[in-house]
């Protein structure tokens, strides 16, 4: 009796490190296809894909996967059998507690297994040029930091301008310094971002349509003298913007430039202006059509 006591123990005790030994190597993760371990910090930047694999002999029926920050909380999400993940974009210097839970069948069995990853997102800013008749255009930005100045040269040519939708929806944006050697900005440059404050160059010579609409955020701003127009929907939707002051050189001001900025009541501007300058305050649309289809294209909602 004795004897197959001890055989029933030893028998359950190798079920147990088997049951352990197969949990623990359940499924193996990687970003961006390089595998990564449990506890291990792994430095990241923004669309970033999270890739799981299970064990051999395992099939995944479930994955969930919850993020933590300081400050906010995502998930955990039900992913089903899906076995591939974006992660979240952070801004710079964020840490991440990254769980993945992940339940897999082997046969008639069903395990069960977590891991912790750590997760850094460093500072990155990362620009995109294309050359133009008078030096290059700054076409796109992908980056995760607050501040960002632009660089006044880029292959030994001078940056003169910004071009269309170049930080359009950046999500973390909030200050910028554009360098003297910018002579334009294109349309919707900035729309849809949370820039608070700009610095426009001396150099400045043209903005164009919506390049600010939907600066939530933006509270002041100065037009250096130069510039000839305000375009429409310039700036649309600026709902925090408090002053803007508009220099001699502009000459006309366009349709619903500031139309939704409800909190505009410091504004300096030649006198000629002052009829243009409340017409653009007034408008009958929500939202300007190329701003609507923009939104539209990038998914967000208006």
């Amino acid at each position: 009796m004795r004897r197959f006591t001890l055989v029933l123990l030893i028998l359950m005790l190798l079920f147990l490190c088997t049951s352990s030994a197969d949990v623990s190597c359940l499924f193996i993760c990687s970003i961006n296809g390089e595998e990564i371990s449990e506890g291990q910090t792994c430095n990241v930047h923004g669309d970033e894909v999270l890739s799981i694999m299970p064990a051999e002999g395992y099939i995944i029926q479930n994955v969930q996967i919850a993020e933590w920050t300081d400050h906010y909380t995502y998930g955990p999400e039900d992913h089903d059998t899906d076995t591939q993940y974006d992660l979240w974009a952070y801004p710079a210097d964020t840490e991440v507690l990254l769980t993945v839970t992940v339940s897999a069948s082997k046969g008639n069995e069903i395990h069960v297994a977590t891991q912790r990853y750590r997760l850094f997102y460093p500072e990155f800013h990362e620009f995109s040029f294309k050359e133009a008749a008078d030096g290059v255009t700054l076409v796109g930005y992908n980056g995760n930091g607050w501040r960002v100045d632009i660089p006044a040269e880029y292959a030994n040519k001078r940056v003169t301008g910004i071009g269309e939708e170049a930080f359009f929806n950046s999500q973390f944006l909030t200050a910028v310094n554009v360098p003297e050697s910018v002579e334009r900005i294109g349309q919707y440059a900035f729309s849809c971002t949370t820039l608070m404050e700009i610095s426009l160059p001396a150099s400045l010579k043209a903005i164009d349509q919506g390049v600010f609409s939907g600066c939530d955020f933006l509270k002041r701003i100065e037009i250096p003298e130069g510039v000839k127009e305000i375009p429409a929907f310039a700036f649309y939707g600026c709902e925090k913007l408090e002053s803007i002051v508009i220099p001699g050189s502009v000459q006309a001001i366009g349709k619903s430039a500031f139309a939704h900025c409800w909190r505009l009541a410091s504004h300096e501007l030649p006198e000629s202006l002052k009829e243009e300058f409340e017409k653009s305050r007034g408008s009958d649309l929500r939202f300007p059509m190329e701003w609507q289809q923009l939104n539209d294209m990038e998914g967000l909602q208006t």
